[in-house]
């Protein structure tokens, strides 16, 4: 390999310089374009098709990256010089990144291989328009390329013309079951429906709620408590029950990160150099939102502490709280009776409603065999004509007892006393 060390005598030969910038021959994978790059080596090598005492320039960047001029007839970046970022070259220089040195082994050869790259870049630029000069008609139709190159460069370069950028891009796609989050079974805490993040081009999501009570949680299915989720994978929001206290709009965010090759160009202030490319990664920040309501459940028809809750979630005293919220069918509660629905009612209407009478008079009404109130006459013939005692336990005094009791002791007597008279 020859080396021309003294730069001005290489800008000076007839034949376009070629004058590349580059890191040194080991694979770098693409990584996220910084805003500038700092030129921190330089070395020239032999043409390979021509066999020129002139050749490529070789550069190596602080953040280690290979980088290929895009300006042939410009002057080369000198070491320690920064080239600040400018935008991004078409999809024919992509491609040739792409397909080129170091991210394609083409001949197996790292100095031809890094050699075709640069070759085809310029003459890519001069095909489209886009170089500061045509290349050479000695370069184009060497006769001296003893290596095979020319082929080689030739067809990157009519596939650069023809390629269009086929990368996925990056998406996201939130999935959500609701907007409404449910009390929980143990009631401990109000969740969401289950949500997802369907993601091309990334493989994982993060999900942040904002407006939201004191310990909400983000879930997977499972109910592990993560920072970071699959494509895919299901989650749902947690709020502490004891923690909402009035309605609650939130607000879950969903943000993932998807990227993209980009060939990446760099120019000084001084357009009397070249500018040059890479090839990096360029992020593509992905984000959706999605709104949530919690609404606290009301104390309905619940005691806590001291506290009475009724029906309507208000506080109440104890009487009323067991009149909304206990159901009394047919019952007697202290003083108060109950009916058939649930309702307070007199005694009276207590004891038609919920005692079944049947064939018995009870106050003056006729029941019949169904337990019916009925006339007289279905009374009969329903019942028979035995005369049934009214059931009046409940009104009669203790004193109509023992006037009773006292009249069926003088019947006795009488009775004893009649039967003595007849014995004489």
């Amino acid at each position: 390999m020859k080396k021309i060390k003294n730069a001005k005598k290489l800008l000076m030969i007839a034949f376009v310089a070629v004058l590349v910038c580059a890191v040194s021959f080991t694979t770098v994978l693409a990584t996220t374009a910084p805003k500038s790059i700092t030129v921190k080596r330089a070395e020239v090598v032999s043409d390979l098709v021509t066999n020129k005492d002139h050749g490529f320039t070789i550069f190596e960047t602080t953040d280690g990256k290979n980088i290929y001029c895009l300006d042939n007839l410009k002057k080369p970046l000198v070491s320690g010089q920064t080239a600040a970022l400018s935008g991004s070259a078409d999809d024919g220089v992509l491609y040739i990144l792409k397909n080129g040195y170091p991210n394609k082994k083409i001949t197996g050869n790292n100095e031809m291989d890094f050699y075709i790259t640069q070759a085809a870049i310029w003459w890519y630029m001069d095909e489209t328009g886009q170089g500061s000069n045509k290349l050479s008609d000695e370069f184009k139709n060497s006769k001296t390329d003893i290596n095979g190159l020319l082929p080689i460069i030739k067809n990157i370069v009519a596939n650069a013309k023809s390629y269009k950028d086929n990368q996925v891009k990056p998406n996201m796609v939130v999935k959500t079951n609701g907007d409404t989050l449910t009390l929980a079974k143990d009631s401990k805490y109000y969740e969401s429906p289950l949500m997802t993040a369907a993601l091309t081009g990334a493989s994982s999501y993060k999900v942040e709620v904002s407006g939201a009570p004191k310990g909400t949680t983000v879930v997977n299915e499972k109910g592990e408590a993560k920072t970071s989720f699959a494509s895919n994978e299901q989650v749902k929001v947690k709020v502490p029950a004891g923690n909402v206290s009035e309605k609650t709009n939130m607000t879950v965010k969903f943000t993932a990160s998807g990227k993209v090759q980009k060939a990446m160009i760099y120019k000084t202030n001084n357009s009397e150099y070249q500018r040059v490319a890479g090839l990096y990664e360029e992020v593509v920040p992905l984000e959706q939102s999605t709104k949530l309501t919690v609404t606290p459940k009301p104390h309905v028809c619940e005691i806590d502490g001291d506290t009475y809750y009724g029906i309507n979630g208000t506080k109440v005293d104890a009487e009323t709280y067991d009149k909304e919220c206990n159901e009394h069918v047919c019952e007697i509660v202290g003083d108060k009776y109950y009916g058939i629905n649930g309702n307070i009612v007199d005694a009276k209407t207590y004891d038609k409603e919920c005692n079944k009478h049947v064939c018995e008079i009870v106050d003056d009404q006729y029941y019949g065999a169904n337990g019916t109130i009925v006339d007289k006459a279905t009374f009969d013939s329903e019942c028979g004509n035995e005369v049934i005692v009214p059931n009046t336990s409940s009104n009669v005094s203790p004193l109509a007892i023992v006037m009773g009791l006292l009249m069926v002791v003088s019947g006795a007597g009488l009775i004893a006393y009649k039967s003595k008279m007849s014995c004489l």
